[in-house]
């Protein structure tokens, strides 16, 4: 009988509450889709980099050393906490492919001939493993194979220890190792100019005189093992081999590239939802309030025959239920179209074997459970009062608001305002909580619209500072080894070249107390004008003349500050270790790196002045020039300016920027939920004010810019709240999402503050066109003799 009749006035509420119901169901649907399209989308690329890491066995640890003997990796097989230990070849090379002008590179690896290797081993996409022996025979990385528009059985040309050799393409795949195919050094991938290529164990050999030997190894540790000790013995056996320094999965960079998406990925599936789904409970709470006041004495007569509060309860959970599980399906429905579109985008940037959208119903429940969460907050806030209540007491309307003067209206300015605007405010001061709330809300928009539209800021401001004050070479040529500056004069008297500039790399390995980064040092020419050293202003620092520079990002892995001393350990060479001051934090936004002059960095060595790396500018298409690089013996590889610009504007800066377009039309409907509630619930409460207005000669637009006004005078006081909690919601979101080796600069320039307050404003203006309309069909009789 109790489930009948609520049934029955179930469907008369939800049809008299249709506008309503589609604003709270857009809100709830889109914190839904957020919460199911991310976490959905994060779901699948974890298992699919969890399930490839298994299936193709990818390694723990990962070591290279200048050359060791194999029966060194004999002695890093007894160490304590090593399962399996794998030996092989790495090593960059220029490569000439046809119908390409510029010169690419390609990362040579080993594998046994015609055999996969144990750990990291290849999925072959297309075609199959080089033949046993098979001296030209490779496979090559998927991205780098269809920008080229190759064919299996396609040759190019790659310079191998000064020799020129021939290759030919029989397979294209992927590593557990390499699902993100990018250059050492760089901070993005470059498919045009950049590939992975394995080729068999005994033509790197030949090649490089290596027979015997091996300068890279891979480590499947054991379980349960502390991986900082067992790193620091392996760095102690292969220090006298030269060995870099060995690291973890923490390090390696695809590895931290897909850990750094997932990391992001999990932070956007968590945050943004909270937003939507407690704006939603407020409207929800503002819409059963309105439906408790009105019938009031339906529920003091349900109680009176003797409905239990738990009855009534029910009923209004049930409403609310039902609203918030219509946005939950449409939620789920667009949350799945987000996440296959997402993943689409992934697929072309990640290289899994197989990258396919998945989700499974424990996300649909966590969905449905969220929605159903924020329903009955909305409606218990809004039931609780009446249920103290007795059934006559509650029979009776309520008590009018009380309204008196505050300090506002006693000053001597709120008597110049006109009525219109005194009757807004007091208005507004009749229900302060109603008026916060709701204030808070319009914030919370706000707060999305700016966390939104900053991330075009600091893109702009990154490619301005990164591409116009830090890189300003066309081209970087690293040398084979560090050999004389004479060179740079080489390079400058080559066709084409305008200026060239030579600088030293030293791989390095900094500490300060407790914490230990590897990075290297730049030894810079005597004032650099190809690579320039700012600070946040944009102002250019001269070099110092005996202590260091550091870069933001070393800074925060290091916790150092200006002043502090680090110790550096020189990974090659005679490896000599020193303590330097950190001297001053600049910005150098895609590298971790510590910076000196050349001279400096000389003396500290007890080396000659040598270089290793030369930038150039030239100009534009030098096809000679690149032809003389190719043919330049020790010219190990050559790197684009332009083309990390290209990479970096069609993958972060797109995924971030598709981003910010789709929180900004996100959080314009939730400024448009929060405004057209608002308004329709003030309409409804005081319909009785409105039409006497109106008898007593006011018109339609006049009483309208009173209804209205109450909204309008909210955001102008709580949009500059939204501007403060937006800034410091934007601080936090850039902190969340920081990557290791790069980093996005903090950057809100005012106009997007205007900007945000221009679309919330838009967001408002629409919700108060459609209630217009409403209060142009308003019938006057109908309403005044309704309180007759």
């Amino acid at each position: 009988m109790v489930i009948k009749t609520f049934d029955k006035k179930l469907l008369r509420d939800l049809s008299s509450l249709k506008a309503q119901v589609f604003s709270i169901a857009l809100v709830v649907g889109l914190g839904v889709a957020v919460l199911f399209g991310f976490s959905t989308t994060h779901k699948s690329l974890l298992k699919s980099r969890d399930d490839f890491y298994k299936s193709h066995n990818f390694a723990d640890l990962f070591l290279n050393v200048k050359k060791a003997p194999f029966y060194a990796a004999e002695e890093l097989q007894d160490i304590s906490g090593v399962a399996l230990i794998e030996t092989r070849l790495e090593y960059d090379a220029l490569l000439s492919v046809p119908k390409m002008i510029e010169p690419a590179v390609g990362h040579f690896v080993s594998i046994p001939d015609g055999k996969q290797p144990l750990m990291n081993q290849i999925f072959v996409k297309l075609g199959r493993l080089p033949s046993p022996f098979a001296s030209e025979e490779v496979v090559v990385s998927e991205g780098f194979f269809k920008f080229h528009k190759l064919n299996l059985g396609d040759h190019f040309w790659g310079t191998l220890n000064g020799r020129q050799k021939k290759f030919r393409i029989v397979g294209v795949g992927v590593t557990p190792e390499h699902i993100i195919a990018i250059q050492s050094g760089s901070p993005f991938p470059d498919d045009q100019h950049f590939t992975l290529i394995w080729t068999n164990q005994s033509v790197l050999e030949a090649s490089y005189d290596m027979r015997g030997s091996f300068n890279s190894a891979i480590i499947k540790t054991k379980a349960g093992v502390n991986k900082e000790a067992l790193i620091h013995a392996i760095d102690q056996r292969l220090d006298k081999y030269g060995g870099f320094g060995a690291f973890g999965r923490d390090k390696q960079v695809s590895s931290v590239y897909v850990s750094e998406e997932l990391k992001q990925l999990k932070v956007h599936a968590t945050f943004i939802p909270v937003i939507f789904f407690l704006v939603a409970a407020f409207i929800l709470n503002v819409v059963i309030s309105r439906m408790v006041r009105s019938q009031r004495p339906q529920i003091a007569t349900f109680k009176a025959i003797g409905y239990h509060n738990k009855d009534i309860l029910s009923y209004y959970f049930k409403v609310g239920s039902l609203i918030v599980l219509i946005g939950a399906l449409i939620g789920i429905l667009l949350g799945l179209w987000i996440g296959d579109s997402m993943l689409k985008l992934y697929a072309d940037f990640y290289h899994f074997p197989t990258l396919s959208y998945d989700f499974s119903f424990l996300q649909v429940g966590l969905a449905v459970a969220i929605s159903l969460v924020t329903a009955a907050i909305g409606v218990f806030s809004s039931l609780r009062r009446l249920f103290r209540l007795q059934p006559a007491e509650a029979m009776r309307p309520p008590t009018p608001p009380i309204y008196h003067q505050s300090f506002f209206e006693k000053s001597h300015w709120f008597r110049l305002l006109s009525s219109r605007a005194r009757m807004m405010i007091r208005g507004v001061s009749a229900f302060p909580l109603r008026a916060l709330s709701t204030g808070i809300g319009l914030s919370f928009a706000v707060v999305l619209l700016i966390g939104g539209l900053f991330w075009q800021d600091s893109m702009k401001y990154l490619i301005l500072a990164q591409y116009s004050f830090i890189q300003k070479e066309t081209g970087s040529i690293q040398l084979i080894q560090s050999i004389e500056s004479s060179v740079v004069y080489e390079v400058n008297r080559l066709s084409g070249v305008i200026q060239a500039e030579g600088y030293r790399l030293t791989a390095v390995k900094a500490r300060f107390r407790n914490k230990e980064q590897n990075t290297v040092i730049k030894g810079m020419p005597p004032n650099p004008q190809l690579q320039g050293v700012i600070n946040d202003r944009l102002e250019k620092i001269h070099l110092p003349d005996g202590g260091v520079y550091i870069s933001r990002i070393l800074a925060r892995q290091l916790a150092a500050k200006e002043g502090d001393t680090i110790e550096i350990e020189v990974l090659e060479g005679k490896k000599p270790t020193f303590n330097l001051k950190v001297e001053k934090i600049v910005d150098s936004f895609m590298a971790s790196e510590i910076l000196t002059s050349r001279s400096v960095l000389a003396q500290l060595l007890r080396e000659d002045d040598l270089v290793n790396r030369v930038l150039f500018r030239s100009y534009a298409g030098s096809s000679e020039l690149y032809t003389k690089l190719k043919e330049m013996p020790q010219v190990l590889t050559v790197n684009f300016r332009d083309s990390a610009l290209k990479v970096f504007n069609e993958t972060s800066a797109t995924f971030l920027l598709v981003f910010a377009f789709i929180l900004s039309l996100f959080a314009g409907a939730i400024g448009f939920g929060i405004a057209y509630n608002n308004m329709r619930v003030t309409l409804a409460e005081r319909d009785w004010e409105m039409a006497t207005l109106e008898i007593l000669g006011f018109t339609v637009p006049e009483v309208f810019r009173i209804l209205v006004g109450e909204i309008f005078f909210l955001l102008a006081l709580f949009i500059p709240v939204g501007w403060v909690m937006g800034y410091w919601n934007s601080l936090w979101l850039i902190s969340a999402m920081s990557m290791d080796n790069f980093e996005i600069p903090f950057v809100i320039n005012p106009v997007t503050f205007f900007m945000a307050s221009v679309i919330l404003l838009l967001s408002c203006l629409i919700s108060a066109w459609l209630i217009y309309g409403r209060l142009k069909k308003l019938d006057l009789v109908a309403t005044l003799k309704s309180r007759g």
